[in-house]
């Protein structure tokens, strides 16, 4: 049997054997192919972008690490292994996955492949156009192919910059995608974000008929992905009992509540034309979790404490850090501003859309003197905070979110 004969019968056999040691000379193996025996699945790909730097990382990403991923530990070796360099240049090694032709070439570890954090925020940060989101939902498939998991701050972050290009639908569409990209919304932060920056699309527009329409469609996927068991519907009874249920918050169904209700006086005249007012302002008034009593977080300012357990005053949940160690006074106030932005954050819009709902239902309705009932609450909660983080460059979001729904404090 001919040298190149016996390479392809030795490389055809990775497949039975995939622990055996790889220890091929220059003379035992011709690069000239690989057998098909890679792992299944296509190399995620990448439609072209508003800009070339961003078409350049986006291809590293692909060749460095997406790519590798999918091939057999043989070439995983092929392409890692320094001795092999050279030989890769000289004698080219073609593999075939889903369908499509790669030349492989030599990785370095240490040089050639993007850090996890760094590589996704720069990537982030270039894609600045609508069009360039439409690569979202491969990225992320491709770092779940390569077992690269993500910090929920940088999905957060992913989130907010979608909102603010207005391709939350990309994000949306990732999440749909769970099974492939590994974007799960079961984190409490993560899913108020995306509720949040949906509700931006409508805000930012004045509430334009298209754009409020548009928003309330995506604010209710979000809420039907969250019955899926991937997602938030796998804690069992729908309010669960030993943790916040993000299907039951009162700043997800607020949301939902309020471009419904603006939707409603805005138009179609007041009326609730498919019902949606009174099915949102039933469930926010039906859920156990009060967001005017709930208390603010130190631990982790971005989400509320909805039980009294341990509380220190009215507002706040716990000045004990997770060491168990007491805050300084000087860490207590930072953390208390923080968490007064995230809670005006996702009152706000609440309230708006408790007050909005006022002019849709008639005043002798239940509903009408129930949302009459709690609304001052809150309200008194809301205006206490837009006043405390009036001028406070920390409380910059949860201020302008007030002033740009009821004026300044």
């Amino acid at each position: 049997m001919s040298g190149k004969g016996l390479s392809k019968v030795i490389r055809g056999s990775e497949c039975l054997f995939k622990h055996a040691p790889l220890k091929l000379t220059r003379q035992q193996r011709s690069f000239t192919s690989s057998p098909v025996c890679q792992k299944v699945g296509q190399v995620p790909s990448f439609s072209p972008t508003s800009s070339a730097e961003l078409d350049a990382l986006l291809l590293k990403y692909r060749k460095n690490l997406f790519l590798p991923a999918h091939l057999s530990e043989y070439d995983q070796e092929l392409v890692y292994g320094s001795r092999h360099a050279e030989s890769l240049k000289t004698d080219p090694v073609k593999v075939q996955i889903g369908g499509e032709e790669f030349v492989l070439e030599h990785i370095n570890q240490l040089r050639d492949l993007p850090g996890t954090t760094r590589g996704f925020r720069q990537v982030l940060n270039l894609m600045m156009e609508k069009k360039d989101w439409d690569n979202l939902p491969q990225f992320l498939e491709g770092h779940r192919d390569c077992r690269r998991p993500l910090a929920h701050a940088l999905y957060c972050q992913m989130i907010r910059r979608a909102g603010l290009v207005g391709r939350m639908d990309a994000v949306i569409e990732a999440a749909r995608r769970v099974r492939y990209t590994g974007f799960r919304l079961n984190d409490e932060e993560v899913v108020l974000q995306m509720m949040y920056w949906i509700y931006y699309k409508a805000q930012v527009s004045g509430f334009e008929e298209h754009e409020t329409k548009q928003a309330l469609a995506w604010a209710e996927a979000v809420a039907d992905l969250l019955e899926d068991p991937r997602h938030a519907g796998d804690k069992g009874p729908f309010l669960a009992e030993d943790a916040n249920d993000v299907r039951a918050l009162p700043e997800v169904i607020g949301i939902l509540l309020q471009l419904a209700a603006v939707r409603a006086v805005k138009h179609t005249d007041g009326k609730d034309l498919d019902g949606k007012v009174a099915t949102y302002a039933s469930r926010l008034l039906g859920t156990p979790y009060d967001l005017s009593t709930s208390l603010l977080n130190l631990k982790r300012p971005e989400v509320r404490v909805y039980s009294k357990s341990g509380a220190v005053d009215s507002d706040i949940a716990s000045q004990t850090k997770m060491d168990g160690g007491d805050y300084s006074a000087e860490e207590i106030q930072k953390k208390t501003i923080r968490a007064k932005n995230h809670w005006l954050v996702a009152a706000v819009p609440v309230l708006h859309g408790m007050k909005t709902s006022l002019h849709v239902f008639d005043p002798s309705t239940v509903a009408s003197s129930k949302l009459k009932e709690n609304i001052p609450r809150l309200e008194k909660r809301v205006n206490r905070y837009a006043s405390d983080l009036k001028g406070i460059a920390a409380g910059n979001l949860g201020y302008r979110t007030y002033t740009n729904l009821f004026g300044s404090a």
